[in-house]
């Protein structure tokens, strides 16, 4: 939103990259393709457009660069298309901001909440924090990378094992 301010008074708005728009359409693919039929519905209305949201993020979650750059790019992009979308939703241009302030701390708060449990390869936690944002368990496997380990597999994590617990005995004064 600020970029067009900037960009009117002179300022070349911040370049987000190919890479960073590579990144998010097949970020979009991926979540269209995993819930086909919320997607063929209008964003005009709010639930439906919340649920595209949380869909969004839970797809980015798995797709989202480690380099701090790309990271902010992809990032960066991200927002300029929610507002976009906002927009196109007729919401009005004092509402974009407080709307846009809104979907970003929840889309970092997601990102953050999903990236703990990819990281960890933890999927039962993974699909847990999915189920709190009411995503279906067919949008949550798909949104699992292919390079973690299967889902549906029973997988061990090698944790070391515990270390002995101090037992202190109570000499008796006898």
């Amino acid at each position: 939103m600020f970029h067009r301010l900037l960009r009117y008074v002179g300022f070349a708005a911040p370049a987000t990259g190919a890479a960073a728009e590579a990144v998010l359409d097949a970020t979009f693919a991926a979540a269209r393709a995993s819930n086909p039929q919320l997607w063929a519905k209008p964003s005009d209305h709010i639930p439906t457009r919340q649920a595209k949201f949380e869909e969004f993020c839970l797809h980015l979650a798995s797709r989202l660069p480690t380099a701090p750059a790309a990271r902010r790019a992809v990032l960066e992009a991200a927002i300029a298309r929610l507002e976009v979308g906002l927009r196109e939703a007729s919401v009005g241009d004092l509402g974009v901001a407080k709307e846009i302030r809104t979907l970003a701390a929840a889309l970092h708060g997601r990102l953050k909440s999903y990236e703990k449990h990819l990281n960890n390869q933890d999927f039962s936690a993974f699909q847990a924090a999915a189920r709190r944002h009411g995503l279906a368990p067919a949008s949550i496997a798909a949104a699992w990378p292919p390079g973690n380990a299967s889902p549906t597999q029973n997988r061990k994590k090698t944790l070391p094992k515990p270390a002995k617990p101090v037992t202190r005995r109570l000499i008796s004064g006898n």
